[in-house]
């Protein structure tokens, strides 16, 4: 029922479903996973921290939660170290699956650490080159890694996708100032 809510998106009907099963099983690691994706959802990134940090609790290597709670410090650019550690438990069993490779990269990049961002940026890019952020990350990783022509490359796909994603004014100016190089 919890997941039909979620399918209609009817968000609060399906949290209040996911918080009954809890009741009833609260080490479960997809339920308590679920109830952190719902909140997050609903745009309440508090609710989804606290959340995601109970489910690794339970589960230290609960990759799903360990995957968006590194997103959401990276995304807030916080706790980068803690989002390395989370995205890499996450990378450990997840290793092919394009947005933890990206969560991971994303969060190297906000370290400074260019040349890792671009490996797991390019390794996410290989297995779903759909995605219009990833090509901004990883056009922003080559930028700022020193290569400018292939950054411009990437930025430029990005935009051209016509998806909205976080940055795309950032993406704009760099390319503009990539091309000038």
């Amino acid at each position: 029922l919890g997941q039909l809510y979620v399918h209609e998106n009817r968000l609060d009907d399906a949290k209040d479903q996911f918080t009954e099963l809890l009741k009833r099983n609260p080490r479960s690691i997809a339920i308590n996973t679920m109830l952190g994706m719902l909140f997050e959802a609903k745009k309440d990134l508090a609710a989804a921290e606290a959340q995601y940090q109970k489910t690794l609790g339970v589960d230290q290597n609960a990759a799903v939660a360990a995957n968006n709670l590194a997103w959401i410090y990276v995304a807030s650019n916080r706790n980068l170290d803690v989002a390395i550690q989370l995205a890499q438990t996450a990378v450990k069993s997840l290793p092919e699956e394009p947005h933890v490779n990206d969560t991971l990269g994303w969060a190297y990049f906000r370290k400074g650490q260019y040349g890792q961002a671009i490996r797991h940026l390019e390794m996410s890019l290989s297995r779903d080159p759909s995605d219009a952020a990833v090509h901004y990350h990883l056009g922003m990783a080559y930028v700022r890694n020193g290569d400018p022509a292939k950054g411009a490359k990437s930025l430029q796909k990005a935009l051209s996708m016509n998806q909205p994603f976080d940055g795309i004014e950032e993406a704009r100016r760099t390319l503009a100032e990539a091309s000038k190089k």
